[in-house]
C-alpha cells in the first residue's frame, strides 16, 4: 500500500512566501533604522552635531547685525 502525505503543501509555494516575508523583514528593518536616524538628527541642535558647531572655534569673525540707517526725511520703521 501506497500512501502519499497530502498534508504538506509543494515547495514552490513554501519558497516564493519565504522570500516575500525575507524581502519584507529586510524593508522593515531598513525602515525602522532609517527613521531612527532621521529623528535622532532632527532632535539634536546645530551645535550637538559634531563638526557643525562653529559657535566660538575662531575660524569665522561675524559683525553684530545692525538694522541700516533710514533715509532723511523718511518716517520710523513701525512694528518690531
Amino acid at each position: 500500500m501506497n500512501e502519499q502525505k497530502t498534508t504538506e503543501p509543494p515547495r514552490k509555494e513554501r519558497r516564493k512566501l519565504r522570500a516575500a516575508l525575507r524581502w519584507g523583514a529586510t524593508v522593515l528593518a531598513f525602515a525602522v533604522a532609517g527613521t531612527g536616524t532621521a529623528y535622532g538628527l532632527t532632535r539634536l541642535d546645530r551645535t550637538d552635531v559634531p563638526g557643525l558647531s562653529t559657535l566660538g572655534d575662531g575660524r569665522w569673525d561675524y559683525p553684530v547685525l545692525v538694522k541700516p540707517t533710514l533715509p532723511a526725511g523718511a518716517p520710523p520703521a513701525q512694528g518690531h
